[in-house]
């Protein structure tokens, strides 16, 4: 192909028609300009092409992760439930006569208190998108609102959990050194510990007033967390539809 333009030029030249050579010439130049503009062009597209593959994979890779997060979300709320039932029930326990009060369901509901949730989500993803700055290129505003909220939202979430924790010690301190933590432990089926034959059992806390407090803590922040959970499993299930929409 350049063979063959400079053959016109060289044609145009020989026969002294530079008129037409100037004219041929700026339309070469012209024709140069259009090829690189279309070779930036295609150049352009190929570079959003990959940048829009490189969203859509770290979205679905998001909506992997939030789905990860939301399913074990789901195993801790049970588990929460029943630290919210037990420490309930036990608060009507304090109100009936201590003679009415069976051992082994005082110990088993204790034992029910002390269940901790154990959720840690991930923010891998999230992370990754910061750091390589897709986070304030996304597309999908709604996604984009509905992850900062989540970023508050579990800022907050934390601070609840870090109550709820502080409850759950302070109990266990309180139980190690006005009870039995042995009886307790024996009624969880994964520690089969036997029953102390060092202590007089649990039934005499019934009659303290620090034990009913402490309940009442318990009872408390884990049904403050699980409101705070529920509350998680809504925003997680609204940024898993705005990514599914991708």
């Amino acid at each position: 192909m350049i063979k063959f333009f400079r053959k016109i030029r060289q044609k145009l030249l020989s026969e002294n028609k530079f008129s037409k050579y100037l004219l041929y010439a700026i339309g070469e130049i012209i024709l140069v300009v259009i090829g690189i503009l279309i070779a930036l062009q295609i150049n352009t597209w190929n570079e959003k092409r990959k940048a829009n593959n490189d969203e859509q994979r770290l979205i679905a890779d998001l909506n992997t992760e939030f789905q990860n997060n939301y399913d074990e979300l789901k195993v801790d709320i049970k588990r929460l439930q029943r630290v919210v039932d037990a420490s309930g029930k036990l608060l009507v326990l304090l109100q009936e006569p201590e003679s009415q009060i069976g051992v082994l369901e005082l110990d088993s509901l204790i034992s029910e208190s002390l269940t901790t949730p154990t959720w840690n989500p991930s923010f891998f993803v999230i992370e990754e998108l910061k750091k390589s700055g897709g986070f304030a290129q996304l597309k999908n505003a709604e996604l984009k609102t509905a992850l900062l909220e989540w970023e508050r939202y579990y800022t907050n979430l934390l601070e609840v959990e870090a109550i709820f924790s502080r409850s759950f010690h302070y109990f266990i301190d309180y139980l190690t050194e006005h009870g039995s933590i042995r009886n307790v432990d024996d009624k969880n089926p994964g520690f089969n510990v036997g029953i102390s034959r060092l202590s007089k059992g649990n039934i005499s806390l019934l009659t303290d007033y620090r034990f009913e407090n402490h309940i009442d803590n318990i009872h408390v922040t884990s049904l403050d967390e699980l409101h705070k959970y529920q509350m998680a499993l809504t925003k997680i299930e609204t940024i898993l539809t705005r990514s599914k929409s991708q």
